[in-house]
């Protein structure tokens, strides 16, 4: 079966300053002509993200120059895939205050493909700092670099050494972490302690790190904790199996940051029985392929499941299968399957789902009427229906501000919390730029004004969890 770890090897890059009248189409057809399988590709203000299938022509991409609308540009690798288990990245010091990134490139392509340039800037002055980083693409580049030690740039000789988020023996943790899968364990034991938590994982495969959530002044387990593995090799193992900590039954789910860095082949249940469970959810729909993910909404005015649910598959396997079956048996009930506004499956493939076909979808369809349009009242749903992008669900759905947080809390509890309401579409704690610390405040996007009745809502309620 085609799992998560299809997904991690997928490549993403992103080009800046594109010309105002370059399309989407014209952009995937560039990639797919010269580079292969294009999965996505979307623009936004003159910003364009790519996703390849795999890395195979990485290299290639990220040195040439890209005659795109009649602009030379260049294709810069994402962050996402820079923290990957091949990083080979290097520390470069007392840099001059002259140099740019293409000074840097080119005095250390001499090694070899460079992937990322990376000059920090002071956050109080804009400045440059006297220090950066160069991403190489392999190990001899890498090697070569740091046998040298030095390299002349613009003139002056600045200082080579592995940087602390290179693989291998001296890779730092938070290095480690970025490269991990990352799981949420709600309804924990307040018994359980970060050892017991660690240790139990440690059975599926290298636990990077684990820790329970506690409150900061008592010390007490708040119930959840979160534990990240050193890779997606036991992702299967990790749903499929039933999990009992101190004599508990508990769940696993992925955060936030996993679902969204690898990724979301993520459908819409429409027609869903009031008694259906998550777990009746999984079952079911795991005939088309690993499930990492279940949401089921409740009606925040009186606590029950709405009538709609979203699953998150592995792999684009899974997502098409389940799509192309259109409905499935769920106890007495047939569910409607449709693509999710949020999946990252290419937009053609989406769209190609909700045409008129024989034996298709017909116009009384109540799977084709939930789908949703956005031509207004009247438009024909088979020219105007297609999955929003996250940019068009935060400017359709509704915002609300969270003041009075606590500072322990994060993005991912957050959203967990409010997703009793119905479904998140973002929801994200303010930090400071410079601590990285909570500033005790937050936002959170609904998908829609269904979930208004989160207006009676008070931070009493957070903190009495």
């Amino acid at each position: 079966m085609a799992g998560f770890a299809e997904v991690r090897d997928q490549a993403r890059y992103c080009i800046l300053g594109l010309p105002s009248h370059v399309t989407r189409d014209v952009l995937h057809h560039y990639f797919a002509s010269n580079y292969g399988n294009c999965v996505h590709v979307s623009l936004d203000r003159g910003t364009a993200y790519i996703i390849m299938a795999d890395d195979s022509n990485r290299e290639t991409i990220v040195t040439e120059k890209h005659n795109i609308g009649g602009k030379l540009l260049r294709a810069c690798i994402s962050k996402e895939s820079l923290h990957t288990a091949d990083v080979k990245k290097v520390h470069l010091g007392s840099l001059p205050e002259t140099c740019n990134p293409g000074h840097v490139r080119g005095a250390c392509s001499k090694y070899g493909v460079v992937l990322d340039v990376h000059l920090p800037k002071d956050p109080r002055t804009g400045q440059r700092r006297n220090f950066g980083f160069v991403t190489f693409s392999n190990d001899e580049a890498f090697d070569a670099a740091i046998a040298d030690g030095m390299v002349v740039i613009e003139g002056c000789e600045v200082t080579v050494k592995a940087a602390s988020q290179t693989t291998g023996e001296g890779m730092s943790l938070q290095a480690r972490k970025r490269a991990g899968v990352k799981y949420f364990v709600p309804k924990l034991p307040t018994s359980v302690t970060d050892e017991e938590l660690g240790d139990y994982f440690s059975r599926f495969g290298q636990v990077v790190e684990a820790g329970v959530a506690v409150d900061k002044e008592s010390g007490q387990s708040r119930g959840f904790g979160y534990f990240t593995m050193a890779d997606a090799s036991s992702q299967e193992d990790l749903f499929a199996t039933d999990h009992e900590i101190a004599g508990q039954p508990i769940s696993v789910l992925l955060t936030k940051e996993s679902l969204a860095r690898y990724g979301m082949y993520k459908v819409h249940l429409g027609n869903l029985p009031a008694e259906a469970t998550a777990d009746d959810i999984r079952a079911t729909l795991c005939q088309f392929g690993m499930v990492l993910d279940v949401h089921t909404p409740k009606n925040p005015r009186d606590g029950t499941r709405q009538n709609y649910g979203f699953v998150t598959f592995s792999s684009s396997e899974a997502f098409h299968a389940a799509v192309t079956a259109r409905r499935i048996q769920l106890g007495r009930d047939e569910v409607i399957i449709k693509p999710a506004a949020e999946s990252t499956a290419g937009e053609e493939e989406i769209d190609h789902y909700a045409q008129p076909m024989h034996g298709g979808y017909s116009r009384e369809d109540p799977g084709m009427a939930a789908y949703g349009s956005r031509a207004g009242k009247g438009a024909d749903p088979y020219q105007a229906a297609r999955p929003m992008n996250m940019r068009e669900r935060k400017e359709a759905g509704v915002k609300y501000f969270v003041p009075g947080l606590p500072l322990s809390v994060t993005d991912e509890e957050l959203q967990y919390h409010f997703a009793r309401f119905g479904e998140v579409v973002d929801a994200a704690i303010v930090v400071d730029k410079e601590t990285n610390q909570s500033r005790g405040f937050g936002y959170v996007t609904m998908a829609d004004v269904s979930s208004q009745g989160l207006t009676t809502w008070n931070q009493s309620c957070w903190m009495k969890g």
